[in-house]
Order: C-alpha cells, then sequence, then structure tokens
C-alpha cells in the first residue's frame, strides 16, 4: 500500500485528511457516502464515480464493494463513516485499505474541495396571499 503523509491510524481504522483522500480518488480509490439521500440532495462531493450507500441501507447493499481497491469512506462528520469502516473491517475487508473521510463533507467544504450544491427550493420574493375568507354562517375569518 502506498503510504500517505496526511493519514491518521487509530486502534481500528485510519482516518484520512480532505486532500489526501481526492488524491486518493485520482488513483482511483472507491469513494462511498454513506449519508442519507435527504443530506446528498442539499451538499455533494463533486468528484467522479462517488457511491451513494446511506447508512441506514448499508447492511443490505455493502457487498458490491471491492476488496481489492482502497475504499474512502465519507459522511457529514466522520462519524458514521468510522462506524462503516469498522463494520466492513469484521466482514473480512483489509483494515489497511480502509479509510474513514476525517470531518466529513464539512472538513471537504472548510477546505474548499469540490462540492455541488442544492438550488435554492423556495423563494421569498413573492408575497403570500392575503386573502384567507372562509365563510360560515355569514361570518368571515378575515
Amino acid at each position: 500500500m502506498q503510504m500517505y503523509c496526511a493519514i491518521n491510524k487509530t486502534e481500528t481504522m485510519n482516518e484520512i485528511k480532505p486532500k489526501t483522500a481526492l488524491e486518493m480518488i485520482g488513483q482511483d480509490a472507491y469513494f462511498i457516502d454513506v449519508r442519507e439521500k435527504d443530506e446528498v440532495d442539499l451538499l455533494w462531493f463533486d468528484v467522479p464515480n462517488v457511491q451513494l450507500i446511506p447508512f441506514s441501507t448499508f447492511d443490505e447493499n455493502y457487498l458490491l464493494i471491492p476488496k481489492d481497491k482502497n475504499i474512502i469512506i465519507a459522511c457529514h462528520l466522520g462519524i458514521r463513516s468510522q462506524r462503516v469502516a469498522q463494520f466492513l473491517e469484521i466482514q473480512g475487508w483489509n483494515g489497511e485499505k480502509l479509510f474513514s473521510l476525517e470531518g466529513g463533507i464539512d472538513a471537504w467544504n472548510v477546505d474548499n474541495l469540490p462540492i455541488k450544491k442544492a438550488a435554492r427550493r423556495f423563494s421569498m420574493v413573492n408575497k403570500a396571499s392575503n386573502t384567507c375568507c372562509v365563510k360560515t354562517n355569514n361570518h368571515s375569518c378575515c
């Protein structure tokens, strides 16, 4: 395995800094985002081939992950990704090839690495209607 300078080995897994992760992704590491779909819809990693496997369904889909590549796992802050890395190691993946993105997408964003943000979904431009009248027994709510 090629050693990267920004990897911190914990007792059970490697944590990786965002810039090092981006470098590894460029060298064909398998990149998994374990955030839920509603989180990803707001802000996502703008890198090729990122795989979304939500934490809530991970145990149903983890067998799709290759065992022969470096695997980078990301979430919002780096907590779920650590749990997923531990789970994969228990399931037989090589712990030296598993990396949890330290600080998750928040740290990725702070480092100004490629992201995409969702378009705004509402507008404050249009004034709300003030016609709410409902007549009942010759009385109105307005």
